[in-house]
């Protein structure tokens, strides 16, 4: 059966951890989930989905944009600093991101697939329901 579409949105997100949970291979949890996971299943699925022949191909993370709307956030990213259980959620979301931007950036012209990342935590309104 071919491969026509990709949408990778596997969650983890331990808000109240006060300390981190790591997977087997000992990265945090969440980034290995959220971030790592998606990363090496688009890759190892990259071939077979550049070898549909359905018109729109596409791979899709399911990021957002989380945090402070302020820009006042005091947690340390994922670099070793002080464990903050909502941020390596946060962090990973980004990583998504730019990780979407580097696949089209080296991969759209020679497969066709369309990389793409959505935030599906806002809907904005023009005042009609």
């Amino acid at each position: 059966m071919p491969l026509d579409v990709l949408v990778c949105n596997a969650v983890v997100y331990l808000p109240t951890a006060k300390e981190p949970a790591f997977t087997t291979e000992g990265f945090e949890l969440s980034v290995g989930t959220n971030h790592l996971g998606h990363f090496l299943l688009s890759h190892l699925l990259l071939e077979d989905l550049s070898n549909s022949d359905y018109p729109s191909k596409r791979l899709i993370i399911v990021g957002s944009i989380t945090g402070d709307l302020n820009g006042l956030n005091s947690s340390s990213m994922i670099d070793g600093g002080k464990f903050d259980g909502a941020k390596p959620y946060k962090d990973n979301k980004v990583c998504n991101m730019l990780t979407i931007q580097e696949f089209q950036r080296r991969f759209h012209e020679e497969t066709g697939i369309t990389f793409a990342s959505l935030y599906p935590g806002c809907i904005a309104t023009t005042g009609f329901v």
